[in-house]
């Protein structure tokens, strides 16, 4: 079998790395985990999930209380709405010429004048009741 000779040594054979030593490697120095390090982190982790957990809930209910205002706002623009097209009404009937009419004659006992009872009055260009 072939068995691995050594090579002759060489003038520059001195400069270069021999293959057949291994290389020196650093040990690591095992890490010690520091009682108060994790002591630290794990205060530092809740804290952070303390004030997350905090800032969640102060969002949320501000958030339910805007809601909460939105919908009154709403339900009293609603109402405000409902009366106002109630006053429409009511105005649009004060109004029509055709209930004032029937009212005229139902309840006043009123009657449309006869044409001789109607007079036509002439009315100057120069009248007070015309505005330039």
């Amino acid at each position: 079998m072939y068995k691995h000779r050594p090579e002759k040594p060489t003038p520059l054979s001195a400069y270069k790395k021999t293959a057949n030593k291994p290389a020196k490697q650093k040990q690591q120095a095992p890490l010690k985990l520091n009682l108060n390090s994790v002591f630290i982190t794990s205060i530092i982790c809740i804290a952070i999930l303390f004030v997350s957990s905090f800032s969640y809930v102060t969002l949320n209910s501000q958030v339910l209380e805007a809601q909460h205002q939105l919908k009154l706002t709403n339900k009293i623009w609603q109402e405000s709405l409902s009366q106002l097209n109630k006053l429409t009404s009511i105005l649009a009937q004060a109004y029509d010429l055709d209930i004032i009419e029937e009212k005229a004659v139902n309840e006043l006992l009123m009657h449309k004048p006869l044409p001789h009872q109607i007079v036509y009055i002439d009315i100057k260009k120069e009248s007070f009741t015309e505005y330039e």
